[in-house]
Protein backbone atom coordinates (compact mmCIF):
# COMPACT_ATOMS: atom_id res chain seq x y z
CA UNK A 1 0.00 0.00 0.00
CA UNK A 2 1.17 3.48 -0.77
CA UNK A 3 1.04 6.13 1.95
CA UNK A 4 -2.20 8.05 1.98
CA UNK A 5 -2.45 11.82 2.30
CA UNK A 6 -4.60 12.33 5.38
CA UNK A 7 -7.11 15.18 5.06
CA UNK A 8 -6.28 16.47 8.54
CA UNK A 9 -2.58 16.62 7.58
CA UNK A 10 -3.35 18.66 4.46
CA UNK A 11 -5.58 21.00 6.45
CA UNK A 12 -2.74 21.57 8.90
CA UNK A 13 -0.36 22.40 6.05
CA UNK A 14 -2.69 24.85 4.35
CA UNK A 15 -3.59 26.46 7.67
CA UNK A 16 0.10 27.02 8.44
CA UNK A 17 0.57 28.83 5.13
CA UNK A 18 4.35 28.24 5.14
CA UNK A 19 5.11 24.57 5.35
CA UNK A 20 7.70 23.34 7.87
CA UNK A 21 10.73 21.90 6.14
CA UNK A 22 9.97 18.33 7.24
CA UNK A 23 6.44 18.58 5.87
CA UNK A 24 7.87 19.64 2.52
CA UNK A 25 10.24 16.70 2.53
CA UNK A 26 7.46 14.28 3.38
CA UNK A 27 5.22 15.58 0.61
CA UNK A 28 8.04 15.53 -1.93
CA UNK A 29 8.77 11.93 -1.02
CA UNK A 30 5.10 11.07 -1.28
CA UNK A 31 4.69 12.68 -4.68
CA UNK A 32 8.04 12.01 -6.33
CA UNK A 33 9.13 8.64 -4.95
CA UNK A 34 5.90 6.82 -5.72
CA UNK A 35 6.52 4.87 -8.91
CA UNK A 36 2.80 4.43 -9.59
CA UNK A 37 1.76 7.98 -8.78
CA UNK A 38 0.45 8.55 -12.28
CA UNK A 39 -1.90 5.60 -11.96
CA UNK A 40 -3.07 6.71 -8.51
CA UNK A 41 -3.70 10.28 -9.65
CA UNK A 42 -5.55 9.15 -12.74
CA UNK A 43 -8.05 7.23 -10.59
CA UNK A 44 -8.42 9.84 -7.86
CA UNK A 45 -9.32 13.31 -9.12
CA UNK A 46 -9.36 14.81 -5.64
CA UNK A 47 -5.86 13.55 -4.94
CA UNK A 48 -4.72 14.96 -8.29
CA UNK A 49 -6.09 18.39 -7.43
CA UNK A 50 -4.55 18.37 -3.97
CA UNK A 51 -1.19 17.23 -5.34
CA UNK A 52 -1.13 20.01 -7.93
CA UNK A 53 -1.96 22.55 -5.25
CA UNK A 54 0.85 21.26 -3.08
CA UNK A 55 3.30 21.42 -5.98
CA UNK A 56 2.25 25.01 -6.67
CA UNK A 57 2.91 25.90 -3.05
CA UNK A 58 6.36 24.28 -2.84
CA UNK A 59 7.93 27.72 -3.26
CA UNK A 60 6.51 28.52 0.17
CA UNK A 61 8.41 25.71 1.84
CA UNK A 62 10.97 27.10 4.22
CA UNK A 63 13.14 26.29 7.19
CA UNK A 64 13.05 28.89 9.93
CA UNK A 65 16.76 28.25 10.47
CA UNK A 66 17.64 28.72 6.80
CA UNK A 67 20.44 31.14 5.98
CA UNK A 68 19.29 31.68 2.38
CA UNK A 69 19.28 35.36 1.34
CA UNK A 70 16.04 37.28 1.21
CA UNK A 71 14.16 37.31 -2.12
CA UNK A 72 15.47 39.71 -4.68
CA UNK A 73 13.65 43.02 -5.18
CA UNK A 74 12.46 44.14 -8.60
CA UNK A 75 13.29 47.82 -8.17
CA UNK A 76 16.15 49.23 -6.08
CA UNK A 77 17.11 52.90 -6.22
CA UNK A 78 20.53 53.87 -4.87
CA UNK A 79 22.40 57.15 -4.91
CA UNK A 80 25.40 58.72 -3.28
CA UNK A 81 28.08 61.36 -3.24
CA UNK A 82 31.72 61.41 -2.19
CA UNK A 83 34.77 63.63 -1.73
CA UNK A 84 38.25 62.27 -2.39
CA UNK A 85 40.32 64.90 -0.56
CA UNK A 86 38.40 64.72 2.67
CA UNK A 87 38.71 64.12 6.41
CA UNK A 88 35.89 62.62 8.42
CA UNK A 89 32.79 61.36 6.68
CA UNK A 90 33.46 61.54 2.96
CA UNK A 91 31.31 58.91 1.30
CA UNK A 92 27.51 58.96 1.53
CA UNK A 93 24.96 56.53 0.15
CA UNK A 94 21.22 55.97 0.30
CA UNK A 95 19.41 52.85 -0.86
CA UNK A 96 15.64 52.89 -1.28
CA UNK A 97 13.45 49.81 -1.67
CA UNK A 98 9.73 50.49 -1.71
CA UNK A 99 9.23 52.91 1.18
CA UNK A 100 12.22 51.62 3.15
CA UNK A 101 15.49 53.51 3.01
CA UNK A 102 18.97 53.06 4.47
CA UNK A 103 21.43 55.95 4.58
CA UNK A 104 25.11 55.32 5.30
CA UNK A 105 27.95 57.78 5.94
CA UNK A 106 31.50 56.43 5.66
CA UNK A 107 35.03 57.70 6.08
CA UNK A 108 38.11 56.71 4.11
CA UNK A 109 39.33 54.10 6.62
CA UNK A 110 39.40 56.56 9.53
CA UNK A 111 38.79 54.70 12.78
CA UNK A 112 37.66 57.94 14.41
CA UNK A 113 34.69 57.97 12.05
CA UNK A 114 33.01 54.56 12.03
CA UNK A 115 30.18 53.98 9.60
CA UNK A 116 27.07 55.87 10.65
CA UNK A 117 23.73 54.49 9.48
CA UNK A 118 20.12 55.60 9.48
CA UNK A 119 17.19 53.29 8.76
CA UNK A 120 14.00 55.15 7.97
CA UNK A 121 11.15 55.37 5.49
CA UNK A 122 9.80 57.58 2.76
CA UNK A 123 6.16 57.90 1.84
CA UNK A 124 4.56 55.53 -0.63
CA UNK A 125 3.77 58.54 -2.80
CA UNK A 126 7.43 59.59 -2.84
CA UNK A 127 8.48 56.05 -3.78
CA UNK A 128 5.93 55.93 -6.59
CA UNK A 129 7.14 59.31 -7.87
CA UNK A 130 10.71 57.99 -7.97
CA UNK A 131 9.68 54.89 -9.89
CA UNK A 132 7.75 56.98 -12.41
CA UNK A 133 10.95 58.93 -13.14
CA UNK A 134 12.90 55.80 -14.10
CA UNK A 135 13.53 55.45 -17.82
CA UNK A 136 15.89 52.52 -18.28
CA UNK A 137 16.24 53.10 -22.01
CA UNK A 138 17.57 56.58 -21.34
CA UNK A 139 19.79 55.46 -18.45
CA UNK A 140 21.34 52.70 -20.55
CA UNK A 141 22.01 55.12 -23.38
CA UNK A 142 24.11 57.46 -21.21
CA UNK A 143 27.82 57.10 -20.45
CA UNK A 144 28.66 55.43 -17.16
CA UNK A 145 30.80 58.49 -16.24
CA UNK A 146 29.66 61.99 -17.16
CA UNK A 147 31.92 64.99 -16.76
CA UNK A 148 34.90 64.78 -14.43
CA UNK A 149 33.63 63.82 -10.96
CA UNK A 150 35.81 65.15 -8.11
CA UNK A 151 38.56 66.26 -10.49
CA UNK A 152 38.82 69.67 -8.83
CA UNK A 153 37.65 68.63 -5.36
CA UNK A 154 34.04 69.40 -6.21
CA UNK A 155 33.05 65.89 -5.22
CA UNK A 156 31.38 63.19 -7.23
CA UNK A 157 27.84 61.94 -7.34
CA UNK A 158 26.23 58.77 -8.63
CA UNK A 159 22.96 56.94 -9.01
CA UNK A 160 22.32 53.26 -9.55
CA UNK A 161 18.98 51.87 -10.64
CA UNK A 162 18.05 48.21 -10.57
CA UNK A 163 14.88 47.76 -12.58
CA UNK A 164 13.89 44.12 -12.78
CA UNK A 165 16.65 42.39 -14.79
CA UNK A 166 18.50 45.60 -15.73
CA UNK A 167 20.95 47.61 -13.62
CA UNK A 168 22.64 50.87 -14.51
CA UNK A 169 25.08 53.01 -12.51
CA UNK A 170 26.06 56.50 -13.62
CA UNK A 171 28.72 58.62 -11.91
CA UNK A 172 28.82 62.32 -12.68
CA UNK A 173 30.02 65.79 -11.77
CA UNK A 174 27.39 67.18 -9.35
CA UNK A 175 27.80 70.64 -10.86
CA UNK A 176 26.41 69.43 -14.18
CA UNK A 177 22.81 69.32 -15.31
CA UNK A 178 22.11 66.02 -17.03
CA UNK A 179 18.84 66.90 -18.68
CA UNK A 180 17.52 63.42 -19.59
CA UNK A 181 17.70 62.20 -15.98
CA UNK A 182 17.94 65.42 -13.97
CA UNK A 183 14.52 65.03 -12.39
CA UNK A 184 15.49 61.57 -11.12
CA UNK A 185 18.84 62.88 -9.85
CA UNK A 186 17.12 65.77 -8.06
CA UNK A 187 14.55 63.48 -6.46
CA UNK A 188 17.18 61.05 -5.13
CA UNK A 189 19.38 63.95 -4.02
CA UNK A 190 16.52 65.57 -2.10
CA UNK A 191 15.89 62.40 -0.13
CA UNK A 192 19.60 61.86 0.45
CA UNK A 193 20.07 65.39 1.82
CA UNK A 194 17.05 64.98 4.07
CA UNK A 195 18.49 61.80 5.54
CA UNK A 196 21.90 63.47 5.98
CA UNK A 197 20.33 66.28 7.97
CA UNK A 198 18.46 63.78 10.10
CA UNK A 199 21.63 61.81 10.79
CA UNK A 200 23.80 64.90 11.32
CA UNK A 201 21.37 67.62 12.51
CA UNK A 202 24.12 70.03 13.61
CA UNK A 203 26.17 69.87 10.40
CA UNK A 204 25.94 72.15 7.40
CA UNK A 205 26.13 70.72 3.91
Amino acid sequence: MYPAIRPDYLIKLFRNGIFPLQDCINIRKLIYQNSELEEILSTNKMLMILSLLLLALFSGCSDKHSTNPEPDHDIIITGGNYYGMCIGYCDFEIQIIDSNAVYVARSWDDSDYPDSMLHSTISIQEWQSLVELIDMETLLSLDSVIGCPDCVDQGGEWIEIKYFDQTRKITFDPCLTIEPIQELIDAIRTIRIRFYRELFPTDDL
